[in-house]
């Protein structure tokens, strides 16, 4: 069958075809797909004309099909399976039932935050579902959700004292929810911290460790910094925000994190989270998907029990005691 002769298919027909042959009855095929018998009569009289073959055929035994009608719905009963499949309405996700591994992508230190509550959330709700976290790559961002790598990017950004959040410049292909907004906060080593907070000249004199960023959000504290005078003596640098905590017990260096990660430093090291009496930025966290995954059940669900442990991740860990 020729490319303009497929065109010219009524796709509705197909069905009719596939019912009629196999219950050998005009009556009993309109009964099943909810039409009328003279419908069908009508259907099967413009299958003849289009195909040129009588495809049923009365005998002693009733309608039988003619090889031709056998032949085409053995070709296109799967293609019609399948269609149907794809056209039927998705499954509600069951999280008890379901059996997979989410991929997350996280920066800006929401992993020591946000994963540890998930975790706990999933072995109650979910049991059979794993969990798998990746660094954060702005530049892969989008391919690797469009890829399927990566289910959902936890991504932020600084923002300036007395500025507003701006939009992120994410592609079109990326839909975006901010779920957070914090302060950063100045962690220093328990030793040396007080219960005061640091002045921008003890800031300016002290060792930092910093962590690296991507060169728009590093601009951001930099330049809130020199507008005020000051620029970081930053005698290490880690590659993660993750081992900022221990340096900063051990050389007495400071660092300047967001203040959820803080807390959470203050639990495990000799660390303190100190406020300071001058303006930081803010630190703005978004959640990032593909479009495609936009009504995907699973998808859905995840972005749902994320939004809630990031904005309150001390609820899933008190329900969990």
């Amino acid at each position: 069958m020729s490319i303009m002769h497929i065109r010219s298919v009524d796709l509705n027909l197909l069905p009719i075809l596939t019912a009629v042959v196999e219950d050998r009855s005009v009556t009993v095929a309109a009964d099943k797909l909810g039409m009328t018998q003279s419908a069908v009569s009508q259907a099967l009289s413009r299958m003849r004309k289009l195909w040129k073959d009588p495809l049923l055929v009365r005998t002693g035994r009733g309608m039988q099909p003619t090889p031709y009608a056998l032949e085409l719905t053995r070709k296109f009963r799967p293609a019609l399976e399948s269609l149907t499949a794809a056209l039927a309405k998705p499954a509600p996700f069951d999280p008890v039932q379901a059996s997979r591994t989410y991929t997350i992508s996280i920066s800006g230190g929401g992993d020591d935050i946000v994963v540890p509550a998930l975790m706990q959330l999933l072995s109650r709700e979910a049991p059979d579902i794993s969990l798998s976290t990746l660094a954060a790559s702005p530049a892969d961002l989008e391919r690797e959700l469009e890829d399927g790598r990566v289910d959902l990017v936890i991504d932020y950004a600084l923002v300036a004292p007395g500025e507003k959040a701006r939009l992120p410049r994410y592609n079109r292909a990326l839909r975006w929810a901010k779920v957070y907004e914090e302060d950063l906060v100045i962690l220093d080593a328990a030793k040396r911290a007080s219960d005061m907070p640091m002045t921008l000249e003890t800031y300016a004199g002290r060792w930092h460790v910093g962590f690296t960023l991507p060169v728009s959000r590093a601009r951001v504290l930099d330049r809130s910094l020199a507008l005020q005078g000051v620029r970081r003596d930053i005698r290490f640098r880690m590659p993660t925000i993750a081992s900022i905590p221990a340096v900063v017990e051990r050389t007495g260096s400071l660092a300047t994190i967001p203040a959820r990660f803080a807390e959470s430093c203050e639990r495990r090291y000799a660390v303190k989270a100190r406020t300071s009496d001058f303006p930081l930025p803010r630190i703005v966290l978004y959640l990032v998907w593909h479009a495609q995954t936009d009504n995907e059940p699973a998808e859905l669900w995840l972005r749902e029990k994320l939004m809630h442990i990031i904005a309150w991740p001390e609820t899933e860990t008190t329900m969990g005691a």
